[in-house]
């Protein structure tokens, strides 16, 4: 007699609410990702072959791989341009601030002898004019400059061609069947 095998497929046709607990990032698509693990994985054995189990196992594998199933997504989701290797954003800010001040005092005295009178032991000697000043002053200044510059670029480290070339293998990677070999690898004995 031969030996009956419950399959993902079995238990979904059985009730297709099946899936129900799958949570993924928003990026994605449930539905996709339904259609991709039945295809994947939907002729399988499973591990623990009960509807409700599954179910509810499906769940805990949602919260199991949430941060990483958050990482690829935002991973496939980043804005670059492959061909650059280097890309730099700085902003700087410089503030400065300054005070001078300065004092002056003078005095100036001028004095006048009549002219006859410099023979004289003691001469007449009177000042006619006799002039003070005094000067001061604060002098302040503040101010802001900012710098924004960006770099970006191949630093010859990696050809352009092996960067153009590991964008092109990137292009074989999908997130859908990630996620379908992880639930593989969780819930299916992986035999026909």
């Amino acid at each position: 007699m031969a030996q009956m095998k419950l399959t993902l497929n079995g238990l979904y046709q059985f009730d297709n609410s099946l899936f129900d607990n799958l949570e993924l990032p928003s990026e994605l698509t449930k539905d996709t990702c339904i259609q991709v693990i039945l295809e994947k994985c939907g002729e399988f054995p499973l591990l623990y072959p009960d509807f409700d189990y599954m179910k509810y196992a499906i769940g805990v594998f949602s919260k199991k791989w949430e941060w990483t199933l958050n990482k690829w997504a935002k991973a496939i989701n980043i804005e670059y341009d492959p061909l650059y290797n280097f890309d730099r954003h700085e902003i700087y800010t410089d503030t400065s601030k300054t005070k001078a001040e300065s004092n002056t005092n003078a005095t100036s005295l001028n004095e006048v002898s009549a002219f006859n009178d410099i023979d004289s032991a003691t001469p007449n000697m009177k000042p006619t004019s006799k002039a003070t000043s005094e000067a001061g002053g604060t002098n302040q200044g503040e101010g802001t400059n900012t710098h924004e510059g960006r770099l970006y670029g191949n630093i010859g480290v990696t050809t352009s061609q092996q960067m153009l070339q590991s964008e092109l293998n990137l292009g074989y990677w999908n997130i859908y069947n990630e996620i379908a070999n992880l639930f593989s690898t969780e819930y299916c004995i992986r035999i026909y």
